[in-house]
């Protein structure tokens, strides 16, 4: 019996965990913060930026490379940048340069491919984007902490979307 494809909104709860359990302690889906780009997932930890864009199917792939972050990859958030797409969708030769590939096999998650870090993205869409949810706290899970680090106690403020 043959898989059935994951909807988008699955493939998108299955982004936001693959950041989560990668160490990303802020994660954000479906918003945008006023620079154009809506992220499908986003999550950050200390020094870098990851976004996943979700593609339940081959056309949807295809259609966004006309988008103008594709194009002006410099203009995109995301310092490392994933497709996520179900088993068959794309392959190797269809990503973008720089770009990774998370592919959704019986239910799992597996990485096809590791991308390489860009080194010009739009940080301040980023910003704009974290600003974004801040101010809409419904929904989010904000937890503040310190910890020691070796001259100073820093805060430190973890956002997650209510899975």
């Amino acid at each position: 019996m043959k898989n059935p494809m994951a909807s988008h909104t699955e493939l998108i709860e299955k982004a936001k965990r693959w950041l989560i359990s990668n160490g990303h302690s802020c994660v954000i889906s479906e918003m945008s913060g006023g620079y154009g780009e809506e992220a499908d997932a986003i999550g950050w930890k200390p020094h870098l930026s990851t976004i996943i864009e979700v593609k339940a199917t081959r056309q949807d792939f295809l259609a966004d490379r006309a988008k103008f972050f594709r194009r002006h990859p410099e203009q995109g958030m995301g310092m490392y940048r994933y497709y996520l797409c179900n088993k068959g969708i794309i392959t190797t030769e269809d990503l973008p340069p720089g770009w990774g590939w998370i592919e959704l096999r019986k239910n799992r998650t597996w990485t096809r491919l590791h991308p390489f870090a860009f080194k010009n993205y739009n940080s301040r869409a980023e910003i704009a984007l974290l600003l974004s949810a801040l101010r809409r706290p419904e929904g989010l899970a904000v937890k503040k902490y310190t910890y020691q680090t070796g001259c100073r106690a820093t805060l430190g403020i973890d956002i997650q979307h209510r899975l």
